[in-house]
């Protein structure tokens, strides 16, 4: 039984299909109170939600999915993408966003 169900499962880390949905971890500095995280967490969702080729989000303060812990400088965001055949534009592959930091985020360990 074993060697069917490695036989048939995908041998990559990455599965080669596109799922369509991405887990975001945000982490802030150790001392970040809930509501900064909250406040970061709006802010990420908000950047999110006005890229081209993202459906919609779920946004949770407080834990981290990828790490499986909890805390209050923790945030975790599902994504959910357009489906494929939305997202084939060209331009959709150049678009990059970037903004500097919010105040504090991007000066933690520095």
């Amino acid at each position: 039984m074993t060697f069917l169900v490695f036989g048939r499962a995908p041998t990559g880390f990455i599965p080669d299909q596109d799922q369509g949905r991405l887990i975001v971890n945000v982490q802030l500095p150790d001392s970040a109170s809930l509501q900064r995280t909250q406040d970061i967490m709006a802010r990420v969702e908000e950047i999110t939600l006005g890229t081209p080729g993202v459906a919609h989000t779920i946004t949770l303060s407080g834990m981290s999915f990828v790490l499986s812990a909890t805390s209050s400088n923790f945030g975790s965001m599902f994504v959910i993408l357009d489906p494929f055949e939305k997202r084939r534009s060209p331009g959709l592959r150049r678009h990059r966003y970037h903004e500097p930091d919010p105040a504090g985020v991007g000066q933690a360990g520095r």
